[in-house]
């Protein structure tokens, strides 16, 4: 599994995450979690996608202890991925793109994704030298250090990124962040 880093928030500021679960989930099972402080909103619409804003507490006061609490209260069906505040406005899906220096076979992009607890997905029609991986069903990850560990020089990595979607309101080109 790949390491954790930790990573502050500035002082006072919430928490953000994506939870993801697999299709037909019925996000009402997460209600509970208002009782905890949370907000909870539908991305897109889709049941599946539900970002979860965590206040920060003695418990939660960094982004991992925050990510820590959320995985334990929503347990191993659903993933919690963190969304980072410096990034173009989009939510993570889990799924992680990465383009390698060199074309892999199937069978060591498998390894790799055991090594780094992912999912291999495929690689790329075009690009072979491009793969997709996911984080493994019914875990959660943290996201910034798989993203850390792939930029390890050994696997011969030239780009890694979390693919993500962004949140539109009807009528508007701005997303649900006021971009």
């Amino acid at each position: 599994m790949a390491k954790r880093a930790s990573k502050k928030s500035p002082s006072g500021s919430s928490h953000r995450f994506v939870l993801v679960a697999e299709a037909g989930f019925d996000p009402s099972q997460l209600e509970f979690l208002a009782e905890d402080g949370l907000s909870l909103e539908l991305v897109n619409g889709r049941a599946e996608m539900v970002i979860a804003t965590v206040a920060p507490s003695a418990a939660t006061s960094t982004a991992e202890a925050a990510w820590e609490w959320l995985i334990a209260r929503v347990g191993p069906t659903v993933s919690v991925l963190p969304i980072e505040e410096d990034s173009s406005g989009g939510y993570p899906t889990g799924q992680i793109g990465v383009r390698f220096d060199k074309s892999h076979t199937v069978s060591d992009l498998k390894k790799l994704a055991k090594r780094l607890d992912l999912e291999f997905l495929g690689k790329n029609e075009y690009v072979p030298e491009q793969a997709t991986f996911r984080i493994a069903k019914r875990k959660s990850v943290w996201m910034p250090g798989v993203m850390k560990a792939l930029e390890s020089p050994e696997l011969g990595v030239q780009k890694a990124w979390p693919e993500s979607i962004r949140q539109f309101k009807r009528g508007s080109d701005s997303d649900d962040r006021g971009a």
